[in-house]
């Protein structure tokens, strides 16, 4: 492999990792690793059909259809649908029908309530190590990943910005997931509901 070959790829390589944490430090849900396949992918194609003339037009047709690849499939990754564009069409004036589910209430059952503040309260001296001591912020997380209140509400509700909360968020899943005491009470509760 000669020295230009060499450039070009190191420069390719730079380009796809910047644009890949760009996107995923925006989006937390998705994988770096992804990003950057796709970003590979784009980037060959589009150097197949292209050749530039220097290493900074490389660079700059690189960023370019990478930052529209990976913001296509963020888009498509993230929609609450996943279809095609052929499907649209078909799913135009599609609803989604109620579903109808008897939760108990923690009122009815004195061991799920009690089970179910066990677990806040693990939550939140979990998060309270992990992610610092401001409390706004764990409350706030653990209203968005325990309760389901969606991430704006919540920002707004509690006084946090919302990126902050995308960042804490991801951080305080992984917490919760690996918690071994979370986990059991967990099995508890859906044992309970379950009974």
């Amino acid at each position: 492999m000669n020295q230009q070959t060499q450039q070009t790829q190191q420069a390719i390589k730079s380009v796809i990792s910047r644009v890949a944490k760009n996107h995923a430090r925006k989006c937390w849900w998705v994988d770096e690793r992804d990003l950057q396949q796709e970003g590979w992918v784009t980037a060959l194609e589009v150097l197949a059909k292209y050749q530039p003339a220097t290493l900074d037009h490389t660079r700059a047709l690189t960023w370019t259809a990478v930052t529209f690849t990976m913001r296509r499939h963020l888009w498509w990754a993230s929609a609450p649908v996943s279809a095609g564009r052929p499907n649209r069409k078909k799913l135009a004036g599609m609803h989604a029908t109620e579903l109808h589910i008897d939760i108990p209430d923690p009122g009815d059952s004195s061991v799920i309530f009690r089970l179910r503040q066990q677990l806040h309260a693990r939550a939140v001296q979990l998060l309270s190590d992990r992610l610092g001591s401001y409390q706004p912020l764990v409350h706030c997380v653990l209203a968005v990943l325990l309760e389901g209140q969606p991430s704006r509400l919540a920002a707004q509700e509690y006084a946090v910005s919302l990126q902050a909360l995308y960042r804490a968020t991801g951080r305080g899943k992984q917490e919760l997931i690996n918690d071994q005491i979370i986990y059991q009470l967990l099995v508890d509760i859906s044992e309970q509901v379950c009974k």
